[in-house]
């Protein structure tokens, strides 16, 4: 992720591409890197970061960002009705790429740097634009994609031709995700479908003392953490077997939860580090012949770090 540092033989490149299988931590890398980099190579400077759509931007792009942010402690201020972002003294202006008119919204505009998601999707048209807006010297662009055939423009063009044009190509695979912490991470505070809860267990003793009497006291706690897996989040199983199979035991780094009260508007999000899994058994495979779409089972965890409890994140949603 510090590829455009002095110590990296590829600080001088350009352009940075991630491609590889879905889910293999690509994304949440590629922000991080883009928004580090952006904020310690530049003040007062403006920025591209583009998707498919701006639903897909905001799913995709924004919330994660969001995340990074707040986990790293610095503020920021999403302006939704204009659609960009004040970062420091950055601004981060959003775009969707789903039509060759796309490319309209750039012009005239002068940029330091841009963020492309799953660019695969976007018209050439649009690419090309972009890449021409970053003038500002010192501007680099990131981008990441997914497979998309053999003779996809953006292969031949891009990632075919990356040694000649000075492209640091980088290719992702599930094995690359080591933790796929903010990933689940994500689809925990964010979009719901990882189902779970976390429980502090206390372990109590009594204590006489000789003015007070008997009174009770904290021997030990410990956080409980048990999650729902089901197709849709599967990939927490494939870590969890993974692991053990290698004779690790799995360990989250991290977990943010998010409790929603969708009628008053109101939610509260704590942040778990360092939860051990400890499964004495994981449904490898499961069907019946009707059908087995809502099929479930957990996996239980435990964490000895303090709960942190998180502000509420900005809204995003229109």
């Amino acid at each position: 992720m510090t590829w455009w540092t002095e110590k990296c033989p590829y600080h001088d490149y350009d352009m940075i591409i991630a491609d590889g299988s879905i889910r293999s931590g690509k994304t949440v890398s590629m922000i991080d890197s883009f928004l580090m980099w952006s904020l310690a190579a530049f003040q007062n400077q403006t920025f591209i970061i583009a998707g498919k759509s701006m639903g897909a931007l905001k799913r995709n792009v924004l919330q994660p960002m969001f995340q990074i942010l707040n986990a790293k402690g610095i503020p920021y201020f999403y302006h939704r009705s204009e659609h960009y972002i004040s970062i420091g003294s950055n601004v981060y202006y959003c775009f969707g790429a789903n039509n060759e008119s796309s490319q309209d919204v750039l012009q005239g505009l002068t940029a330091a740097g841009a963020y492309a998601d799953k660019v695969a999707l976007f018209p050439k048209s649009f690419v090309d634009q972009m890449v021409g807006r970053c003038s500002v010297e010192g501007s680099k662009i990131f981008m990441n994609c997914n497979p998309a055939g053999p003779y996809h423009w953006f292969k031949l063009e891009y990632i075919d031709q990356a040694k000649e044009k000075r492209i640091l190509r980088l290719h992702f695979t599930m094995d690359d995700n080591f933790t796929q912490t903010a990933r689940f991470t994500m689809i925990t505070a964010i979009y719901g479908t990882l189902e779970g809860k976390m429980v502090l267990k206390v372990e109590y003793g009594d204590t006489n003392r000789l003015q007070r009497g008997k009174i009770q006291t904290v021997n030990d706690w410990n956080v409980e953490v048990t999650l729902t897996i089901t197709a849709t989040n599967a990939g927490l199983k494939y870590f969890c077997v993974e692991q053990l199979t290698k004779g690790k035991t799995p360990v989250l780094p991290f977990l943010i939860g998010e409790t929603l009260d969708k009628e008053a508007g109101n939610s509260e999000r704590v942040r778990i580090s360092n939860i051990v899994l400890n499964p004495e058994e994981i449904t490898l495979w499961e069907a019946k012949a009707d059908g087995n779409d809502n099929a479930t089972y957990e996996i239980k965890g435990m964490s000895n770090e303090k709960p942190d409890y998180l502000d509420k994140l900005p809204e995003y949603f229109d």
